[in-house]
């Protein structure tokens, strides 16, 4: 059985991401994104199903983590996103005052949080967030957690699909270290590469020239400084 690594808790939508993508291979928990990363690096036949950008609220930021460790992308997965407000089984929305999540999930239902005059607490990720409120059992106490997050740890889901818009969705990416070929085929396929330039003018023009000469569609361009530099 194949091992997926994911970084949050049980309920996390990383998790979902996971069970859509291979739901019969062993889905285990990470503290940390770096922890999934280096899972995937000693432990060759396992994979990680990591959150690259969302549609709402933009990039992740674990850029850094793929220039770090060189994993293989082997697909992308695009993942609903449905926020719902968690609280205890016995509570209702009038009793709620504080807020716990991501700040990503804080960020994407700020409209609701704003309306209902809630005071946030950023944590590390939306499932914690549900489990630690469940472990609290304080009746003000809610989480900003998926649907899954509320089967897992007994809460009750006081309003459901509270993002700011509809239609959010996160793109992951599943990747590891074994280096696999695609069979191409006529599918058709995103090829994503890293590569750094020389510090000389119009570096990254002529870099991207050879795209255009070639009629090849660029999707995506972002930069990233060095290490410990702006450059």
């Amino acid at each position: 059985m194949r091992k997926i690594y994911f970084q949050g808790s049980f309920g996390a939508y990383s998790h979902l991401a996971a069970l859509e993508i291979e739901p019969s291979a062993d889905i285990i928990p990470c503290k940390t994104f770096d922890e999934c990363f280096l899972k995937a690096s000693s432990d060759v036949g396992s994979r990680i199903v990591i959150p690259e950008a969302n549609r709402i609220t933009g990039n992740i930021g674990i850029e850094y983590l793929i220039f770090k460790y060189r994993l293989n992308i082997y697909e992308e997965h695009f993942q609903k996103i449905e926020h719902n407000l968690l609280g205890q089984p016995g509570s209702s929305m009038k009793d709620i005052k504080d807020v716990f999540s991501h700040a990503q999930g804080l960020s994407q239902c700020s409209n609701f949080i704003t309306k209902n005059n809630l005071v946030e607490h950023v944590r590390a990720d939306t499932a914690g967030s549900a489990e630690t409120i469940s472990k609290n059992k304080i009746k003000s106490e809610s989480a900003i957690a998926s649907s899954l997050s509320a089967k897992i740890y007994n809460l009750k889901i006081l309003a459901s699909n509270i993002e700011n818009e509809s239609g959010n969705a996160t793109r992951f990416l599943v990747m590891g270290k074994k280096v696999l070929q695609p069979e191409f085929k006529d599918k058709k396929y995103i090829t994503s590469f890293l590569f750094k330039l020389k510090s000389k003018p119009a570096a990254l023009y002529q870099s991207l020239s050879g795209f255009a000469i070639n009629g090849i569609n660029l999707t995506k361009l972002q930069s990233y400084p060095e290490q410990n530099s702006f450059k």
